[in-house]
């Protein structure tokens, strides 16, 4: 998918088809616009993204989970990072500081959000802290319900299906 970005930022290619996440990087990293989204209407393939936590730790309001731990299914993950981090900046629950990396930083007090790409990463919060990739047990969408569990964070965002 990056390839076919670079191609798209510098001629050589017209369109590409991306998913939410690659969608985000695409925006960030090669300044590409998206023109066109689909809408499935079956049924089956809708999921959404959601937030779990623990049952006696119940927070009234999202601004409540500021210092809290946070574990995402991965950086630029559409269920696990994309949706939450935008939805939290966009009604100003988290401030964007200068990227949504910083964002997330300052507004949780550690996190686990595993990338292969070490500069798109924060491993404070994951199994392995310096370094996490997309190896780390708290990765993708088990990973993060693990990492809730595990005491790893007091919040997982994750996929509802």
């Amino acid at each position: 998918a990056e390839s076919c970005m670079k191609k798209i930022a510098t001629g050589g290619a017209k369109i590409g088809i991306f998913d939410g996440g690659e969608i985000l990087q695409a925006s960030q990293q090669y300044g590409l616009l998206p023109i066109r989204t689909e809408v499935n209407q079956l049924e089956s393939s809708r999921y959404y993204g959601v937030g779990i936590v623990k049952a006696d730790s119940c927070p009234r309001k999202l601004s409540d989970l500021r210092g809290k731990k946070s574990c995402h299914t991965g950086y630029g993950r559409s269920a696990g990072w994309v949706l939450p981090v935008t939805y939290f900046i966009h009604n100003k629950i988290m401030p964007l500081i200068t990227n949504d990396i910083e964002s997330v930083r300052s507004f949780f007090s550690t996190s686990c959000a595993a990338s292969n790409d070490p500069r798109k990463s924060i491993c404070s919060g994951c199994k392995i802290k310096s370094g996490c990739s997309e190896d780390d047990d708290y990765y993708d969408y088990s990973g993060a319900f693990r990492c809730l569990v595990e005491g790893g964070g007091d919040i997982a965002f994750t996929k509802h299906t």
